[in-house]
């Protein structure tokens, strides 16, 4: 499902990866976004930060109950001037009851993407 969910990260499909948050969700990139409303807010803004992205070399491990994710990976951003630079991260998931995501916190250091 992670891969499905940085899928439609990366084609900017912003409708199908918020189908994948509960209503209520908590993304904690940094400061803890709360709700679809402010986790689809966070996702345009990205657009001042980079033109593209793309997940790749996803590793998961998952709780025996289903209940808990962790993702570790790479992504490779398309910088504004067209450079790309490669950062890698680890996503930890709870599910709720209908399998949606009710909290990520997401590991990441997004200062290359702003470096020269």
């Amino acid at each position: 499902a992670h891969g499905l969910l940085c899928h439609a990260l990366d084609q900017g499909r912003v409708d199908d990866f918020l189908g994948y948050w509960a209503e209520d969700a908590v993304w904690v990139l940094g400061a803890p976004i709360v709700g679809r409303p402010a986790i689809r807010a966070a996702v345009a803004g990205c657009a001042n930060l980079f033109k593209a992205s793309r997940h790749h070399d996803l590793k998961s491990f998952a709780s025996t109950d289903g209940t808990r994710l962790c993702v570790q990976g790479q992504v490779e951003y398309t910088r504004l001037d067209d450079s790309k630079v490669v950062v890698p991260f680890c996503d930890v998931f709870a599910f709720a009851g209908d399998k949606r995501i009710q909290m990520c916190t997401t590991y990441i250091d997004l200062k290359p993407l702003t470096e020269s």
